[in-house]
């Protein structure tokens, strides 16, 4: 009976892919997914703020926009319709009281931090979004004779964020001269951009073609305007400039159907924290201790970074929950005065200190501490708990290819060619990453052998390989001498395993043995992959 069904089954696949071709399927998909989005939207409104006689009108609205994305016939129709239909729905008069929102605008994705600081505006109910930014940057820019902001559309329509003011006229602030990359970017668009033409403002189309303006909500990109989009209480909204895949690289994907560049992090209740703290302290008097400043900073540090792991993220929302309350300011030590009267004489500039990524078991003695924290502040890699690194332990295949794909900053989400690497698992994106990438071929023609420890050879040769897919220039600090047990070393890995070695990247031990098929340690993959890195940013 099993096998009858299962013939059956077959049967109607093949005939529904007979009649029904990938793209009719694919468009239905879509229609799909905009109907999902649009009945989404509609449990955002609670009936209990409408007349009967208004709510009936969301309904109606609400009923005609999925009759509106059934008929559409390609998938820019439907999510027009979408669209339609959810600016109709909020255009309704409700009675909703007064919410709180946290409101940003933001330009990580040039190293260059936040436009506007997270901050707190307080609106209507089911406000429209668009006019909540608008209010935000205007309240913000009060003084400002010229825009605060430029936007294609309306508040009530279509409306989107072209540009924001940024003081740098004024200020005579020169941070827009040349703009670094962050390292996950650079594969895409080159580690340095251009300068911009208008520089007391940042605009769409400033840097590349594909420079725009994206927004979240509560960590969530809608595909539909802001205009359409209602707030409530506690809402985080984020707007962010993009200059790749026209919001691919903070997270964003037209339609949910293009896929992003990185997986990045929930940054929304360490905004709020951060926002709340801002808002209810004097800061000047809070960060006057020397611990809650470096808390503070530390935290301003990961908000700053784009492409972040969520662990350092919950660790610095940990920090600003800890900070202290402060109610008198500290007594300073008197300064003497300077000997020589040369009031005039430069202070050195003081860096702000880093983030604490350290773990426990990684003393500032270790061989590795600096590499760990290194690649950690980047997340790349995190510990096997928040505290503990492990760093004797092993690194699994899948492990190493995953690190290699953050540090790419492209977690391909493409189908694996792998037979035991299921499309569902955690590191199945780093898999297709490195398959696609050209750094493994697998251990077979059908397996990758995602739980096996990573030997150091097989460690030498995807690194060599990643280095050549990352166009980093390996620069020789001396020359490849044989290692005692050169002769182990497999043929696919030798040239590998000499270059890295020549370039530093890789070391042998004590007795000039490679031990090539061993396995790598987490402290020695992290050291290796850190000094290939560090070398890219040099």
């Amino acid at each position: 009976m099993k096998k009858t069904l299962t013939m059956i089954t077959a049967c109607i696949i093949a005939i529904s892919n007979l009649f029904f071709p990938a793209h009719i399927l694919a468009a239905e998909n879509d229609v799909l997914s905009a109907k999902a989005e649009l009945q989404s939207l509609k449990k955002l409104y609670d009936e209990y703020d409408y007349t009967a006689e208004n709510w009936a009108l969301l309904e109606d609205a609400y009923m005609g926009g999925l009759a509106a994305i059934d008929a559409a016939e390609d998938i820019d129709s439907a999510y027009a319709a979408l669209n339609s239909a959810a600016e109709t729905m909020i255009g309704i008069d409700h009675r909703g009281g007064s919410v709180k929102v946290c409101v940003s605008v933001e330009k990580l994705t040039i190293n260059k931090g936040f436009i506007v600081l997270p901050g707190f505006v307080r609106v209507r109910k089911y406000e429209r979004a668009s006019q909540v930014i608008s209010d935000f940057l205007t309240e913000k820019y009060d003084g400002v004779t010229r825009n605060p902001y430029s936007a294609s559309g309306t508040i009530e329509h279509n409306f989107e964020l072209t540009g924001v003011y940024e003081s740098y006229i004024d200020t005579g602030d020169d941070e827009y001269d040349e703009i670094d990359v962050p390292d996950y970017l650079t594969n895409y668009v080159g580690k340095y951009l251009p300068q911009r033409d208008n520089k007391g403002y940042i605009r769409k189309g400033d840097y590349t073609d594909e420079s725009c303006f994206v927004y979240s909500v509560n960590n969530k990109f809608p595909n539909v305007s802001a205009s359409a989009i209602p707030v409530l209480d506690e809402d985080v909204l984020r707007w962010q400039f993009s200059i790749y895949g026209n919001g691919a690289d903070v997270g964003a994907g037209k339609y949910n159907s293009e896929a992003t560049i990185s997986r990045f992090p929930d940054k929304g209740e360490l905004l709020w924290k951060m926002a709340d703290v801002n808002e209810k302290n004097d800061l000047e008097l809070l960060l006057s201790d020397a611990d809650n400043q470096k808390k503070y900073n530390d935290a301003m540090i990961v908000l700053e970074k784009s492409n972040i792991s969520q662990t350092a993220v919950d660790r610095a929302l940990k920090k600003i929950e800890a900070l202290v309350p402060i109610t008198e300011k500290p007594l300073q030590p008197e300064v003497p005065e300077n000997p020589d009267g040369d009031e005039d004489s430069e202070k050195p500039e003081i860096e702000a200190p880093l983030p604490d990524f350290s773990f426990d078991d990684v003393p500032e003695t270790h061989f590795a501490h600096e590499y760990i924290n290194f690649l950690a502040e980047k997340g790349i890699l995190s510990g096997r708990t928040e505290t503990q690194f492990d760093p004797d332990g092993y690194v699994t295949r899948a492990e190493f290819v995953v690190m290699l794909a953050r540090a790419a900053g492209s977690e391909n989400t493409s189908a694996n060619v792998f037979e035991d690497v299921p499309s569902d698992a955690w590191y199945s994106g780093g898999v297709a990453f490195a398959y696609n990438a050209g750094i493994t071929n697998g251990t077979s023609e059908k397996t990758f052998s995602p739980d096996e420890k990573i030997t150091r050879e097989q460690l030498a040769a995807m690194l060599k390989r990643f280095a050549d897919f990352s166009k980093i220039t390996l620069k020789s600090s001396s020359e490849h001498t044989a290692f005692s047990d050169e002769d182990e070393i497999s043929d696919y890995a030798s040239e590998c395993v000499a270059i890295m070695h020549a370039s530093g990247i890789i070391g042998g031990h004590g007795d000039n043995s490679f031990a090539p098929n061993k396995a790598a340690t987490r402290a020695e993959t992290a050291k290796m992959l850190s000094l290939l890195l560090k070398m890219q940013e040099n």
